[in-house]
C-alpha cells in the first residue's frame, strides 16, 4: 500500500509541475510560430496548446469532478478531431490558454484535496473508455499534458 502511496504522491506532483513546464515551451515558441505547419504534419503548436486545453475543460476535468461529487451525470464524451476543429479557436492568444489552462488545474487540485485523501478509487462509465476510476482520469490528463508538451517541445526546437 505504502508503494501505491508513493505512486500517487509522484503522479499528483508530475500533474502539479506539468503547467511551468508548459510555460517554459511557450516561451521558446516565437509568435509566427505558433501557426506555421510542423514539417512531420499534423497539429500546429496553437492547435496542440487548445487541444490540451479544451480536452481538459470539456472531458477531463467534468469527469474528475462528477467523480468527486458522486453525482449521477453521465461523464462527457470526447469529441472527434472533426468536432474539435469545428470548434477551433486559432485567435485565441496562446498566453491566454495558457492562463486558463493553469487555472483549470489549480481548480482541479483544489477539488482533489478538498476533503484530505482523494477518493482515488471511486469510478463512473465513460462512453468511450467504459468504467474508470478516479485515479485513471488524472493519470489520463497528466499523460495528455505530456504529450502535447513533447510536442510543443519538438515543435519549438525546429523553429
Amino acid at each position: 500500500m505504502q508503494e501505491l502511496e508513493m505512486y500517487r504522491e509522484r503522479m499528483i506532483t508530475h500533474w502539479r509541475e506539468v503547467v511551468p513546464h508548459l510555460e517554459e515551451a511557450a516561451a521558446r515558441i516565437p509568435p509566427e510560430g505558433w501557426h506555421a505547419a510542423p514539417t512531420s504534419g499534423g497539429m500546429t503548436c496553437h492547435q496542440a496548446l487548445a487541444y490540451l486545453y479544451d480536452m481538459e475543460a470539456q472531458v477531463i476535468a467534468p469527469a474528475i469532478r462528477i467523480l468527486l461529487t458522486a453525482a449521477e451525470t453521465p461523464l462527457p464524451p470526447c469529441p472527434d478531431m472533426r468536432a474539435w476543429l469545428a470548434q477551433y479557436r486559432p485567435a485565441d492568444a496562446p498566453q491566454d490558454i495558457l492562463q486558463a489552462y493553469a487555472h483549470l488545474r489549480e481548480t482541479e487540485a483544489g477539488l482533489l484535496f478538498r476533503n484530505g485523501a482523494p477518493p482515488w478509487s471511486v469510478q463512473a462509465r465513460h462512453p468511450r473508455f467504459g468504467v474508470r476510476t478516479l485515479q485513471w482520469w488524472v493519470e489520463a490528463s497528466l499523460l495528455h499534458a505530456r504529450r502535447q508538451l513533447r510536442r510543443l517541445r519538438r515543435q519549438a526546437s525546429l523553429l
